[in-house]
Parts: structure tokens; sequence; C-alpha cells
């Protein structure tokens, strides 16, 4: 969606995604903005714009914002907030894939097990760019890797 922006749509338009996203923010569980902006690794005043239908929103923000729901609902992604602008379709609410929502179980089990066996540095830091691709290509922000790395780290440290 190169060079794609809210300001290049209509004000009908803009409602439309706003309150698509404002809604499936809330049946996502988001009630506050604010629980959602972590979670997209978008700013505050970036959501309340694409809320308000204001035409100050780039592409970056609106991926975001699609890979974050598409954590949640099976027919959101980066692409979703472009085709509901263009009139398309807006998404059921319908739930995510189980699978998408375990990457974070995987990159930790993999990672706890790589580290317990007492892998080399080189070896580990190359499985730890696997997973920021992965997590990457899933939407889900670095911090969540980040989260997954301690995880990782402290089930190594006490193994059970």
């Amino acid at each position: 969606m190169p060079n794609l922006r809210t300001a290049d749509y209509s004000e009908a338009a803009r409602k439309r995604l706003g309150d698509a996203v404002a809604q499936a923010r809330r049946a996502a569980g988001h009630t506050w903005r604010t629980t959602f902006i972590k979670e997209a690794a978008i700013g505050i005043r970036s959501l309340e714009a694409v809320e308000r239908y204001e035409d100050k929103v780039g592409v970056d923000v609106l991926e975001r914002i699609g890979r974050a729901l598409g954590r949640h609902f099976r027919d959101w992604n980066a692409d979703t907030p472009r085709v509901i602008l263009e009139g398309g379709p807006i998404p059921s609410h319908e739930p995510a894939p189980r699978a998408v929502i375990d990457i974070r179980w995987a990159a930790k089990e993999e990672l706890a097990t790589l580290l317990v066996s007492g892998v080399d540095a080189m070896v580990f830091s190359r499985k730890v760019r696997h997973w920021q691709r992965r997590f990457a290509e899933e939407g889900f922000p670095e911090e969540d890797l980040h989260e997954v790395i301690k995880q990782a780290e402290d089930e190594a440290e006490s193994p059970t």
C-alpha cells in the first residue's frame, strides 16, 4: 500500500473505517484505546485520528492497526483498512485461528530449549532473528518478542 493515507479518501470512507476500527477494537477486548495502542505499536494520537475520521493517518499506522486486529479476527490483516476505505466489506469478528496466537508459545519453547542445551551465542542470536521475522510477519510488536525471550531465559534458569 505505498503512499496510502486517509487524506486520499472521502469523509464518508474515513467514517466507515473509523467506526469499523473502533467496533473491532472493542470486540477484541480493548475497551480503552491505551491498551490497543500497545498491541498495535502505534501512538494514541494516531488511533484517535482514525477513530475521529481525520485525514492525517498514513500507511504504516493503518497497516499496524489491521495486523493487530488480525491477531483477534480471522478476516482482518494489514490490507483491511485500505479495503474498508475503498468501500469493500467490513470484516466480521470471527476469531482468528488459534495457531496464529500460539506463535509466542512456540518461540518461548524453542528459545528456552536452546538456552538449556547451552547453545552458543551465535546460534541463539540467529534463532532470535528468525523469530523477529516471524513476529513481524504476524504483526506482533517487537516488545512481545522481548517478553518471550525473558520468559525463555527465566524458564532456562529454573528448568522443571
